[in-house]
């Protein structure tokens, strides 16, 4: 690779180019990661930096340029001292005949070079994996890269890495960056080092994936996130039959390679791994990229996708948490049979338990049947203890139990599960709206608007968020700057700009004219009028007008529907104008406070 860069100083050798002249067409090897593998290691050897090159620049999409000078030493250098013409006939001609040498020759010794340095290199490498220079406490999968030479495949190649991370949560106690942060740099051309600093970790999986009929490759290699160098690589061969045994290969492989062992429960579950229908694994992985939507539409579909996954396979328990995670939030968006919607979620939980004790995802869903549905706070804290041992990498699962603890009063353990969710998915809008929420209840408010600022970094139309910032400003008293928010952010689906813009006129006049006491009245007119099955935030609009009577009687629809609002009123901050009323906390005891 060196003799070909330099050959070609100051040019773009394309790598059409380099795969032509290097990699021969009957050599069967995934050539983006040898190229990309080659460069690193050059880049390593010559200590430069591909973010500021002064040997090897990279050109993307298109190849590298070898940017340092060259000289050709057949071409005699200028003497240092001016001469004439005749001093300059008279040099000695020995010493040219010294200096000068083939441009062949010096490539040769220049690639011998290389190749020594990049040989010692590579045994420095592995001693490495064996006494770490840099101790590996997290890693990030990167996403596969799709080599199958079909578009269409990229849900194969995504969904392959979500199990992958999956599998890599299960089998060791490192810190693994979820699927929401590393499909952030699908696609993204950047150094290992860079990518390593946007994830706070210390070592990254990349690799590709090829799916040919019924065969599937899958190549992976382990960098050094802090050097930007390579530590380990393989190569495995599957059926799509068996998948799952791959997967678990390759991240037993890896724990091996970073931490020297794997918890003998674990290679005895390695042992144990099923056999999937192709038919049916294909349908959950399509299911799985219409649930990552987050949207109603797509969240029917994935549904529909994972019962057809489980009817060509019955005994497919992560397809039952998949059905069990879409139901569950449904069961938690307005509009829908939440008593229907969390009986589903309890039925796929359980069944998929029963196939399988260690399945990732079950017990924490469980847990928020019984938190929000059930009203059984030990039942639900003991779910949430399971999920942490078979979730343990898994930030929703922490960012769920973060809030749970929070709205069951222990706000201060709530937020640390919610900063380990944060470091698990530093990315992910998500979890920064689960960590919004939570600076709200223990009444932090300050830092509920620098959460919102960062979330909005990472997505800017969040919905959750607006709604956050807004009842921010309601409990300050802020209500020209809760309009603001609200006609700046109106719901998505449910209101248009112009009438989020009549309503906060509406609201303006009110505040302007009756003060607070009118912008609350504004506000529960407008509740009457659209949102009239919402009796949690009726009944809080009634109390703000000071019609407690009125309030009382919308709570009691509540908890006859089993809102899913009633299980935050213990420790939300918006209820502490009547928390001391006998009749609101006889309320709470009834929805198991």
């Amino acid at each position: 690779m060196l003799v070909e860069l330099v050959a070609n100083a100051g040019k773009v050798v394309t790598r059409e180019e380099l795969q032509q002249k290097l990699w021969s067409g009957d050599t069967f090897v995934d050539f983006d990661v040898g190229l990309n593998n080659a460069i690193r290691k050059l880049r390593q050897a010559l200590g430069d930096d591909a973010d500021n090159p002064q040997y090897i620049e990279t050109l993307a999409k298109r190849g590298y340029r070898f940017v340092a000078p060259v000289a050709d030493l057949n071409q005699a250098p200028s003497l240092p001292l001016p001469l004439v013409e005749h001093d300059r006939k008279r040099a000695d001609s020995r010493l040219w005949s010294a200096m000068a040498k083939s441009t062949t020759t010096l490539l040769i010794v220049l690639a011998v070079s290389a190749l020594i340095v990049v040989a010692l290199w590579w045994k420095w490498g592995e001693t490495w994996v064996g006494g770490h220079s840099h101790e590996i406490h997290s890693i990030a999968v990167l996403p596969l890269q799709n080599l199958s030479g079909d578009p269409g495949q990229e849900y194969f190649a995504d969904g392959t890495t979500e199990e992958l991370i999956t599998t890599f949560a299960r089998l060791t106690d490192l810190r693994i960056t979820s699927r929401t942060s590393a499909m952030q740099f699908k696609g993204v051309q950047k150094s290992a080092m860079e990518i390593g600093r946007s994830l706070g970790v210390d070592a990254i999986v990349e690799g590709s994936i090829a799916r040919s009929g019924d065969m599937v490759r899958v190549t992976v290699q382990l960098i050094d996130a802090h050097a930007d160098r390579h530590l380990w690589a393989n190569e495995y061969h599957s059926t799509l039959t068996d998948m799952l045994r791959l997967q678990e290969e390759v991240a037993h492989d890896v724990a091996l390679q970073v931490s020297g062992k794997v918890a003998p429960q674990q290679v005895q579950y390695l042992v144990s791994v099923k056999m999937v229908n192709p038919e049916a694994h294909d349908l959950y992985l399509r299911a799985r990229q219409h649930a990552a939507k987050w949207n109603e539409e797509d969240m029917a579909e994935a549904i529909k996708l994972y019962q057809q996954a489980i009817q060509l396979q019955p005994d497919y328990a992560a397809a039952y948490v998949g059905l069990a995670d879409a139901h569950s939030l449904f069961g938690t968006w307005e509009g829908q049979d939440a008593e229907g919607e969390w009986a589903h979620v309890r039925e796929a939980a359980s069944k998929a338990l029963s196939l399988d004790s260690q399945v990732a995802g079950a017990h924490g869903q469980l847990a928020w049947v019984k938190h929000i549905y059930d009203w059984d706070t030990s039942g639900a804290y003991e779910e949430f203890q399971k999920a942490l041992k078979t979730d343990r990498n898994n930030p929703n699962t922490h960012a769920g139990y973060g809030l749970f603890l929070a709205q069951i009063g222990r706000v201060e353990e709530g937020l640390a599960e919610a900063q380990l969710a944060e470091e698990l998915d530093p990315l992910s809008s998500r979890i920064s709206g689960y960590k919004e929420k939570m600076f709200m209840i223990a009444r932090r408010y300050d830092d509920v608007f620098k959460q919102a600022k960062r979330t909005r970094e990472l997505y800017p139309d969040s919905y959750v968020t607006a709604l956050h910032v807004l009842e921010t400003y309601e409990l300050l008293g802020r209500f020209e700057d809760s309009i603001n928010e609200f006609e700046a952010h109106p719901e998505p689906g449910n209101m248009t700009q112009q009438e989020a813009t009549v309503l906060a006129n509406k609201l303006r006049s009110a505040l302007r004219n009756q003060g607070p006491k009118g912008y609350w009245g504004a506000q529960l007119k407008q509740k009457l009028d659209n949102d009239a099955d919402d009796h949690c935030l009726l009944a809080y609009a009634y109390f703000r007008t000071g019609d407690h009577d009125n309030g009382y009687r919308q709570l009691e629809l509540a908890i006859k529907g089993r809102d899913r609002n009633l299980r935050q009123m213990k420790t939300h901050p918006m209820w502490d104008f009547v928390r001391d009323d006998p009749r609101f906390q006889d309320v709470l005891r009834r929805v198991g406070f």
